[in-house]
């Protein structure tokens, strides 16, 4: 027998705004107002001129087993890079950390068809033995790759220096070796920036790896296959999310990721006092994976052609005080992570989700496990879908325009003081599995809800029970 119940009282009941102010009480079986309802146009997203690359079956990850969507679908252009401003221009060589030392003058051919693993290491060793500076690539392809390393370019240890090229399309270095991942640093505060990392050509590994703490990935364009994330935090040896430790933080700002994987194309673990700001993403998603403040704001999100590549953002418990700003996506809306069936509980704990935008209708954004959830100033066309295997509890949702809620926790599982406040409902559009157009539907349970205020354009009506009867006391009903 479920934990868990429905009860809309008088002060929480829904109340619909009509004309100048009226107000309209719904519940089950009501007739909706015959105000017209008023639908925003949708927003378009201007063509780029970044086309996909055709990619092989992806194998999945064994470290982060999770349940994506199945469903796959073409993927969207690559929204338009913001305009170059001061902050996205690679800087002069004058302006970089000093000494400069250039690829060039260590042998490295930028021509995309000598092996410059050699010199691109002994640039490195140089600028450490000067114990800071800038190791710097002009424009053109450098290829690297050594078989008998696990990754071709590594910062393990020695000074921080800075990585640089001319420019996130102009300075391009591409992994010959599919065994190999491309950069891997475990010095703290290094810097890479201006770059293109490509393991995508030859079907290599990791793009980058970081191990490390207050490290920079600034104005770097990402290029990855189908073998594993484009992208890889790791956190420090040894972090399980039964023991979790943190490397502290670590910045991605301004960049451009494309990834073929149909795990995690940018895998974020274990990671503290951080931020992602300002990424194009087109792939598979961003997996924020037992992590505590963390910052991600303005992220722009598109699904790859790979099978499940459509999720947008994983949240995987128990990660706390997260924040995601201005997340747009033209796949999925995200997913709260739930605890595993089976083992401990585990529940995520404070999550902000502020200016998110769902593009498409018919997608989700699904809330799994979470004490302390805030949507706010969102526009959710498609289904928010609450998915529990332990709690849900302490949820607001307020000012945020929402067509479908679907209660379906797992047995056993709470779904507790779930408040929406001064929303719009609009109209419930075709959803995959869910046949009732209905805004509040509950498949399990009885979830504890409540609305207030806001506008009700769904004229199909504001409840429907499903396999649980619906305890309501509305006035006016």
């Amino acid at each position: 027998m479920s934990r868990t119940r429905i009860v809309v009282v008088v002060a929480v009941a829904i109340v619909v705004v009509v004309g100048g102010g009226g107000a309209v009480w719904l519940a089950h079986g009501s007739t909706s107002p015959t105000t017209a309802p008023t639908t925003a146009a949708p927003a378009t997203v201007a063509p780029a001129t970044v086309a996909p690359a055709t990619v092989a079956p992806a194998i999945s990850c064994a470290k982060h087993p999770r349940k994506c969507p199945s469903t796959t679908v073409a993927p969207a252009p690559l929204p338009p890079l913001p305009p170059l401003t001061s902050s996205t221009i690679a800087p002069a060589t004058t302006q970089l950390p000093q000494p400069v030392v250039n690829v060039t003058t260590m042998g490295a051919l930028p021509d995309g068809k000598t092996n410059d693993t050699a010199a691109i290491n002994e640039a490195i060793a140089k600028a450490q033995a000067n114990g800071k500076g800038t190791v710097y690539f002009p424009a053109g392809k450098y290829l690297v790759g050594q078989s008998s390393k696990t990754t071709s370019i590594a910062v393990d240890s020695g000074a921080a220096i800075t990585i640089a090229g001319a420019g996130m399309n102009e300075s391009t270095l591409i992994e010959t070796d599919p065994s190999s991942d491309l950069l891997g640093i475990k010095v703290d505060g290094t810097v890479v920036q201006d770059l293109g990392l490509d393991t995508r050509t030859y079907g290599a590994g990791h793009c980058i790896g970081v191990v490390a703490n207050n490290t920079t990935v600034q104005r770097v364009h990402i290029m990855s296959g189908t073998r594993t994330f484009a992208l890889y935090y790791a956190g420090p040896p040894g972090a399980r999310p039964t023991a979790p430790s943190y490397n502290t933080g670590n910045q991605v700002l301004d960049s451009v990721v494309e990834d073929g994987v149909s795990d995690d194309g940018f895998s974020f673990s274990f990671q503290q006092n951080a931020v992602i700001r300002d990424i194009v993403h087109q792939g598979s998603r961003l997996a924020l994976y037992v992590d505590q403040n963390v910052l991600v704001d303005g992220y722009q999100y598109s699904p790859g052609m790979q099978p499940g590549a459509t999720v947008g953002f994983y949240i995987t418990p128990p990660s706390n005080h997260i924040t995601l700003e201005n997340f747009v996506s033209t796949g999925e809306g995200g997913v709260i992570g739930q605890s595993p069936a089976g083992g401990p509980d585990r529940v995520s704990t404070d999550v902000t989700i502020a200016g998110e935008v769902l593009r498409r209708p018919g997608f989700k954004l699904r809330i799994g496990d979470v004490n302390g959830l805030t949507i706010e100033n969102s526009s959710l066309v498609g289904e928010m879908f609450l998915n529990p295997g332990v709690s849900a509890t302490q949820v607001l949702v307020q000012n945020c325009t929402v067509s479908a809620v679907t209660f379906s926790p797992r047995s056993g599982a709470t779904i507790d003081n779930v408040v929406f406040q001064g929303d719009t409902y609009e109209p419930v559009g075709p959803i995959t599995g869910r046949p009732s157009t209905a805004t509040f539907v509950t498949e399990r349970g009885l979830p504890s809800f409540s609305a207030a205020g806001g506008q009700f354009h769904n004229q199909a009506g504001g409840f429907q029970s499903g396999a649980a009867q619906m305890q309501q006391s509305v006035p006016g009903a």
